[in-house]
């Protein structure tokens, strides 16, 4: 599965910040510099998680790491270390099987500490051991919404999204569950405590009865706090607004209906006592070890790039599970994360209209290259408070909801399709909404369109060929070097005929030799690499760390599918 496709390399040029070397300790210190846009709230204070080399896998015993330079820097900051996803072969919580492949995760850890030093000198310090892959800070993700004074209106975006026609053809599988990784879920709530997913193999009796480490987690857990309780603080009712938009129960006298009708949803608590998402990452992988399908984080960080939060995606796809995401409420192009990382759903936000959701000039619906699609985010009516149903406002983590529903629907009604296949019939059957006037600045940037479930239930006989995976010729490119680029392809859907490919590029200090690739025709699921690859030249005035995007436009010559 892969969200439209972010084709990014980052330029292997290091600038050397002022940060000073740790006292006792030799090493650069120009690995890592702090995002400009990132503070002291975006990330957990004297925090930092790495990865160490395959190469160096005898050096982990038990949850250290048994190298000299790793050592030295624990005591000279006064820290400590532990596996971030310990004690399991084939991933944290008890996940998967006893694969003999070394499962990624497993070489991840976090080191805490507690002396003056700063995150940038820490992150530099390990990649001067040369074991460490990648070092960077915890960041915090935010959440999205924009509430406003709450006024009883219609669930317009059910009739937008023609989800009561979807509902002539399925209903939803109880056995498709939707992870709601969240603030947490008012699971007594009249119009959501029947659609629930519970745990009936661990029964609240106090003994951990299925043996998965959480002891009476039989409706969900809570990550932030660490007890079994997933229910919001007072006044961070967040979760629950986006649980009424997935699953509210319909048909029951009261309140709305939420857009997956009977699907199901696990609630996964990761706020703090404070409100902050500390757990934000660990609860997706809570709920993909505990029979998610379907992932929803409504949340997420402006900027702040992450390779560990990436590799924790890949691992989650891996898994077989779809990431839905929302794409921010900044109303601007930057990239927003998780939904702009690959293999993650990104989801825009429309109004009752199909424009671009807009609430003010600095409050809307993000627009880029990497959002997928789109859903009504704006005067959403959900569930709020202990009992009620009522508007909350606007904000695109209640679009990413409907979208986390839609695909519960679409893999009810199709239980043999892959989470590439769901998503390719999600993008591919969306209304296109760039003909409409107000949208003509953001045509490519909102994705495919405004989703439309009854087309994704009831259409089908194309292919959908997308990118899945880039690589080059380096990891770390110079300036001034020239490059082969590949672009593997994936058709998720019907046969295709002869596939070609064509990369393009806004940055000026790329310059592209060869722009198209050939792929030859494609069967359904089929991965291919090009015959011949991409080529590229960095000029030398690139500049320092930059992240390169690039749209390509592929076509069999019947169909075109734009990513970037």
């Amino acid at each position: 599965m892969s969200r439209s496709l972010l084709i990014a390399i980052f330029i292997g040029l290091f600038v050397f910040p002022s940060s000073a070397q740790i006292p006792g300790l030799k090493g650069r210190t120009g690995y890592f510099k702090m995002p400009a846009s990132m503070g002291d709230s975006d990330v957990v204070s004297k925090t930092v998680v790495f990865k160490i080399k395959a190469d160096y896998i005898d050096f982990i015993i038990g949850g250290n790491i048994n190298h000299s330079d790793i050592q030295a820097l624990l005591i000279a900051i006064n820290g400590k270390i532990k596996r971030k996803h310990a004690d399991d072969d084939d991933g944290a919580h008890g996940m998967g099987s006893q694969s003999a492949t070394i499962n990624p995760l497993s070489l991840i850890f976090e080191i805490t500490y507690l002396d003056n030093f700063t995150l940038e000198q820490v992150v530099n310090q390990l990649y001067s051991s040369n074991i460490v892959q990648y070092a960077e800070p915890l960041y915090i993700p935010k959440l999205l919404y924009t509430p406003n004074d709450p006024v009883a209106v219609n669930q317009y975006y059910l009739t937008n999204i023609n989800a009561y026609g979807a509902w002539d053809i399925t209903k939803g599988d109880t056995n498709v569950v939707i992870g709601i990784v969240d603030t947490g879920v008012d699971i007594l709530h009249p119009d959501l405590a029947n659609n629930i997913k519970h745990n009936y193999n661990d029964p609240i009796d106090g003994v951990d009865n299925d043996g998965d480490g959480y002891i009476d987690n039989f409706s969900g857990w809570d990550l932030g706090e660490n007890d079994n309780n997933p229910a919001p603080k007072v006044g961070n009712q967040h979760g629950t607004w986006v649980t009424g938009c997935a699953a509210a129960t319909p048909d029951n006298g009261k309140g709305g209906a939420g857009v997956g009708f009977n699907i199901k949803v696990l609630p996964v608590k990761i706020a703090n006592a404070g409100g902050y998402l500390v757990n934000a990452y660990d609860g997706v992988l809570y709920a993909v070890a505990h029979g998610c399908k379907i992932i929803n984080t409504s949340w997420g960080t402006d900027g702040g790039y992450s390779q560990y939060c990436q590799e924790i995606v890949n691992y989650v796809h891996s898994k077989g599970c779809i990431w839905v995401a929302a794409a921010g409420n900044s109303n601007n192009q930057n990239l927003f994360y998780p939904a702009s990382y690959d293999n993650v759903v990104s989801v825009g936000g429309t109004d009752q209209n199909d424009q671009k959701w807009l609430f003010n000039s600095s409050n809307g619906s993000n627009y880029n290259g990497s959002v997928d699609l789109s859903a009504p985010a704006k005067a959403i009516v959900t569930a709020y408070g202990t009992d009620q149903f009522i508007n909350i406002g606007g904000g695109t983590s209640f679009a990413s909801p409907q979208i986390a529903a839609a695909a519960a629907l679409v893999l009810s009604e199709f239980p043999a399709y892959t989470a590439d296949q769901v998503v390719a019939l999600l993008k591919a059957t969306t209304d296109n909404i760039n003909g409409i006037a107000f949208n003509a600045p953001y045509v490519g940037k909102l994705g495919t369109g405004r989703l439309n479930v009854y087309r994704a239930l009831t259409e089908s006989g194309f292919p959908y060929v997308q990118p899945y995976a880039v690589r080059a010729t380096y990891g770390a490119i110079s300036a001034g070097q020239s490059i082969d680029l590949w672009v593997d392809m994936l058709n998720a859907l019907s046969p295709s005929a002869a596939v070609t490919a064509t990369i393009s590029t806004t940055n000026p200090y790329i310059n592209i030799g060869v722009a198209t690739a050939s792929y030859g025709a494609m069967a359904t699921l089929e991965k291919k690499s090009s015959v011949a690859p991409f080529s590229i030249t960095v000029d030398n005035n690139m500049v320092y760390n930059e992240l390169v995007s690039f749209s390509v436009q592929i076509t069999d010559g019947t169909h075109t599918w734009n990513e970037q």
